[in-house]
């Protein structure tokens, strides 16, 4: 399909009516700010003369509650590290995810291999060495 090419006269015409479209903008605009202040001293009216509300209370941060490991347990990073350092070959997350599970590692996620694969992923430890293979990297944090 060709495109079609548009001469200086298209592209005046073009500007000309989006100016115009600009210009329309602005009016709407200037008629609902002056809409707003006449809401404003309708408002200040009901409130007996203030034209300001009063400061709202100071909003505190919620604090996140984080749930600690039982003592001695091993993080998720740990358990991979060990499940591939005893395979002695490159493994899927979904293997990993597998073997971490038959050893007993207690965990509260729903779906563990999205664990495994973001974890993976995201640290330094593990190198990918295929598509969906990772293996420990030489030299661990």
């Amino acid at each position: 399909m060709a495109k079609r090419v548009r001469t200086l006269a298209d592209l005046e015409r073009l500007l000309a009516a989006e100016g115009q479209a600009v210009a329309g903008l602005r009016q709407k605009r200037q008629a609902l700010e002056a809409q707003l202040d006449e809401l404003a001293g309708v408002i200040s009216r009901f409130r007996g003369g203030r034209e300001k509300t009063a400061p709202a209370a100071p909003v505190r941060a919620r604090r996140v509650v984080r749930r600690k490991r039982k003592r001695g347990g091993k993080t998720l990073r740990a358990a991979i590290a060990e499940v591939l350092a005893g395979s002695g070959k490159p493994m899927r997350a979904s293997d990993i995810a597998k073997k971490i599970g038959a050893t007993g590692f207690k965990t509260s996620s729903k779906n563990l291999n999205n664990m495994i694969s973001a974890t993976l992923a995201q640290t330094g430890d593990f190198k990918r060495v295929g598509k969906g293979l990772y293996a420990p990297r030489a030299s661990t944090r």
